[in-house]
């Protein structure tokens, strides 16, 4: 029964990922949402299984758990294209028709660097990059910092989508490039896998885009890079930071230099110890995450009942609104109630996907209703944006995020964009002030020459 219900999972989620509406390319979310339920509870379990990491032997409700995956994915495919049908004629296509409109002159690109650049180095040395963050106090003030590295993203989103449609101007190679190393140096400090490798994966979904495709050389390049760099720089570095002691966030900044420099990283023998580490934190946990969801709420854990979108919401609220607001910590409150970690670690924290989140909540019900929900936006999404929209990348890289996390991390970035858009307006406006203010000058002085 386990290897039908897994085969019905399989079945349904190709379907869901070929059998998509006219126009929804490879990197949309009618796409990307299957796909991920496919790599992270199918393809990652098997590479798991077959060399030998994991059996997943404790798994107690292994068919539960993937009849639950089909059924959300089907109800995210089935809605997706009654959205489809019922939105025909609606196609606005705003980044398509409207493209770059804010964000593509060349001073507004070095103005986000700029701010995005002095965040991230003032972020950094604040507390909230690196081993300290969970000591760091958490208020409007310590937040402006990362705030203002979302200006960083979007000039390095930016400068390299300019790269494509101008490749022979150097000026947005050269911010492209000091964008790319900002966010990649970014996620060293960060201590994070995902952090360093999202800035190279944004470049190849561009290059996508744009009609680049990877060869089998390109795979085995990025296999290389993830064995041989990231995943030893981050659990080589976790280990040698508490060996030497950290006391202040400016001997963190010091020691990932001092590391990254000293190639202690590149260890042959550490390296050959940490293939099974480098497999099992492909899943993250996802598959055991799940089984253990399903198989105790409602039986010897109580049912959640919407918790974690209440504390979504609460966390939504700008801090100068409630300056109590809890801390964002939804995935340490999960990983209390169902005894994943010690109720005394209040620093670790259990990632889950969306159909664990709605399932833990709400049951069968929930997920049939969350993920029909997602067909509706992924829908909505196509029609707004377009399918070859220069957000396509953008939202490609969010959904496989957002995904594999509560809808608090997604909440988080939808509720900054308003503000961005905003202090975006603003800039636009000072910088044609400023040239409208030069012009004028320019023409007064040639008006009263001799």
């Amino acid at each position: 029964m386990t290897f039908a219900a897994i085969c019905i999972f399989a079945i349904v989620a190709v379907l869901a990922m070929r059998v998509r509406p006219k126009a929804a390319g490879p990197i949309s979310l009618h796409f990307l949402v299957p796909l991920f339920y496919l790599v992270f509870f199918l393809f990652v379990p098997a590479l798991e299984l077959f060399s030998g990491v994991n059996d997943h032997s404790r798994a107690r409700s292994l068919r539960d758990v993937y009849l639950l995956l089909a059924l959300g994915v089907a109800s995210f495919w089935l809605m997706s294209w009654v959205a489809y049908i019922a939105s025909a004629g609606l196609a606005l296509r705003l980044t398509e028709r409207y493209p770059l409109v804010l964000v593509g002159r060349r001073d507004m690109t070095f103005m986000m660097l700029v701010l995005g650049l002095s965040g991230l180095v003032i972020a950094v040395y604040s507390g909230h990059y690196g081993l300290a963050i969970a000591d760091r106090p958490v208020n409007m003030t310590t937040n402006i910092p990362v705030f203002m590295t979302h200006f960083l993203d979007l000039a390095f989103f930016v400068s390299w989508w300019q790269c494509h449609h101008y490749p022979r101007d150097r000026y947005w190679r050269i911010i492209a490039w000091i964008s790319l190393l900002a966010l990649v140096l970014g996620g060293l400090f960060s201590n994070s896998k995902l952090a360093i490798l999202a800035p190279i994966l944004l470049v190849l979904l561009v290059k996508y885009v744009h009609g680049w495709r990877p060869s089998i050389v390109h795979y085995l390049i990025f296999a290389i890079g993830l064995l041989m760099f990231v995943f030893p720089f981050v659990y080589i570095g976790r280990v040698r930071a508490l060996e030497v002691g950290i006391d202040t966030q400016a001997d963190f900044v010091r020691f990932v230099f001092d590391f990254l420099l000293s190639l202690e990283w590149l260890d042959f023998e550490v390296l050959a110890g940490l293939t099974d580490e480098a497999i099992m934190s492909l899943g993250r946990g996802q598959l055991a995450v799940l089984d253990e969801i399903v198989t105790t709420t409602g039986v010897t854990v109580a049912w959640i009942d919407g918790y974690t979108y209440r504390h979504a919401i609460e966390i939504a609220v700008p801090r100068f609104i409630n300056p109590d607001k809890p801390d964002w910590n939804t995935g340490n409150i999960v990983g209390h109630h169902y005894g994943f970690i010690p109720t005394t670690d209040y620093l670790s924290g259990i990632a889950a996907t969306q159909i664990s989140e709605m399932y833990m909540n709400f049951g069968v019900l929930g997920v049939v209703i969350g993920m029909g929900l997602w067909g509706v936006m992924a829908t909505m999404m196509h029609r707004i944006f377009g399918p070859k929209s220069w957000m396509a990348p953008v939202i490609a890289m969010n959904t496989f995020q957002w995904q594999e996390t509560y809808l608090v991390h997604m909440i988080i970035i939808l509720r900054d964009i308003p503000l961005i858009l905003t202090l975006l307006i603003l800039l636009h406006l000072i910088l044609i002030l400023h040239g409208a203010l030069i012009h004028a000058a320019r023409k007064s002085h040639a008006a009263h020459r001799p």
